[in-house]
């Protein structure tokens, strides 16, 4: 089946051997837009039936997974171990093996046809749960609450779609009174949420966000103020305002594309998805443009030891991995050889878990492990414990310092001793 003269049997055959590039998966991903679920996945099973060996050769040599473990456990995938050479081929080749066994019905994992494996998706825009604040007012906002209007902020209207989708859009009416102040998009442990800017940019806070969008806009352009975690979604319109993302220490300019952005104190860490944006400071002239997939732009203000002059210095890459700069919006976060301090950080945002003195946590061994956003902290602390990693937990405060895990083994150490 071809559409706009698009071979999409041929996308897809370069997708499972691994051999798309950038341009092809963006091309692919827009013309799946064209296709229900049950048309593509039947084109799917199509490809996969005619390639004569989708799977390079001896590709699992050192992969021996625990179907019974995995299977008990549920929400946390058991650790593959393999050697440093075969790592990424392998979670590709297990890409692949999970299309046949759900296409092809070999009884391991098998969906029905036409619905999609939400795990490897995004975490759905209809779970989006946030807080709304303006003024002195502020309302909760959970998956189950009703669609439809929130609020009218002068020439503002918020509303909720029946997805899930947090919108904000700008009200036509001109005698509309316009409306000093802010409206902030904040979200708490465990919540996520997805907001629809008026010039069609999408923006996903991850756990404990936030976005501000001021009431009154200069004209020509969308700006807001990001602190957390955030993926940008921006659509590519020659009617689209700019979108301008202000951080603590800096601003960026999006004209189009996806873009994985960290906003905290004195760092800002933009890492481009393919698109056109631009990192720049606050204090100098100074930006770089982040116009390909994988390039990116850090902002860090430190300090001088000679003269104790604090600025902020901006830092370029162009080889970064988008795919893991954004994992944590995924539902099922893939973790390859991250070391555990890696894993703590990112996973501490999302359950709300204070981490005491994040000097104390060992950067090796590495995590292999994947954890779906289901998944309890027990279940998240398991993978780093099975590594033989030591935590001492106390309520939402977790150790990994030597004294406190000592202070732990004596407290084991004196119930053995009551119990005999």
């Amino acid at each position: 089946m071809k559409r706009y003269n698009i071979n999409i049997e041929e996308l897809i055959r370069k997708e499972i051997q691994g051999i798309i590039t950038a341009e092809e998966n963006d091309t692919l991903k827009s013309v799946q837009k064209c296709y229900s679920e049950e048309e593509f996945d039947r084109i799917v099973i199509t490809v996969l039936q005619n390639m004569e060996d989708p799977f390079p050769k001896d590709p699992l040599k050192d992969w021996e997974p625990d179907y019974e473990d995995i299977i008990c456990r549920g929400n946390i995938e058991a650790a593959i171990r393999r050697k440093s050479r075969h790592r990424k081929r392998t979670y590709k080749v297990m890409g692949i093996a999970a299309a046949m066994l759900v296409f092809l019905g070999m009884g391991i994992y098998v969906l029905p046809l036409g619905q999609k494996d939400q795990h490897l998706d995004q975490i759905p825009v209809s779970e989006s749960a946030y807080t709304l604040s303006w003024g002195d007012q502020s309302i909760h906002i959970s998956p189950t609450d009703t669609a439809g209007r929130l609020a009218i902020l002068g020439d503002v209207l918020v509303v909720k779609h029946a997805d899930g989708l947090l919108a904000i859009e700008a009200v036509a009416d001109r005698l509309a009174m316009r409306q000093d102040g802010e409206l902030i998009i904040s979200t708490e442990a465990l919540q996520q949420c997805v907001v629809q800017l008026p010039n069609g940019a999408r923006v996903r806070l991850d756990a404990q966000s936030s976005l501000r969008y001021p009431l009154q806009q200069a004209i020509g352009d969308i700006t807001v103020q990001t602190s957390g975690y955030a993926l940008i979604d921006m659509p590519k319109r020659n009617d689209t305002e700019p979108l301008i993302m202000k951080t603590d220490n800096g601003y960026l300019k999006m004209s189009q594309g996806t873009l994985s952005m960290i906003a905290v104190e004195g760092w800002t860490q933009a890492t481009s998805g393919g698109g056109e944006a631009t990192l720049a400071t606050d204090s100098t002239n100074k930006e770089v443009k982040l116009d390909c997939r994988g390039a990116q732009g850090i902002l860090v203000r430190m300090q001088n030891k000679l003269n104790n002059q604090i600025k902020d210095s901006l830092f370029y890459s162009r080889d970064a991995d988008f795919e893991r700069e954004s994992r944590w919006a995924r539902a099922l976060r893939k973790y390859d050889g991250a070391s555990v301090r890696e894993y703590i950080v990112e996973m501490s945002r999302w359950y709300g878990i204070k981490v005491k003195d994040i000097h104390c946590i060992p950067t090796e061994p590495v995590i292999d492990a994947a954890v779906r956003y289901t998944a309890t902290k027990e279940e998240m602390l398991a993978a780093v414990q099975q590594e033989g990693v030591r935590v001492h937990r106390q309520q939402d405060l977790i150790s990994f310092c030597p004294e406190d895990i000592e202070i732990k083994n004596m407290d084991i150490k004196s119930r053995l001793a009551k119990k005999r």
